[in-house]
């Protein structure tokens, strides 16, 4: 039994290693080419434009409120 939990614990940190960082919260911090770059890897090409443009809104609404 916790065997079963190692591996499921084991399996959720690699998969955590390979995760990249919330757009939203480089957005945040001021890192706009890191921002992109990660959505570059979410998000397809099509949609890219749009999605930078709302995330974009969405930092700076953040960024008005605090």
């Amino acid at each position: 039994m916790l065997g079963g939990i190692a591996i499921a614990s084991a399996a959720q940190f690699i998969g955590m290693c390979f995760m990249p960082e919330s757009p939203r919260w480089l957005g945040k911090e001021g890192r706009s080419e890191d921002q992109l770059r990660v959505m570059q890897k979410i998000y397809k090409v099509e949609h890219l434009d749009t999605a930078n443009r709302v995330l974009t809104a969405e930092v700076d609404a953040l960024r008005e409120q605090t």
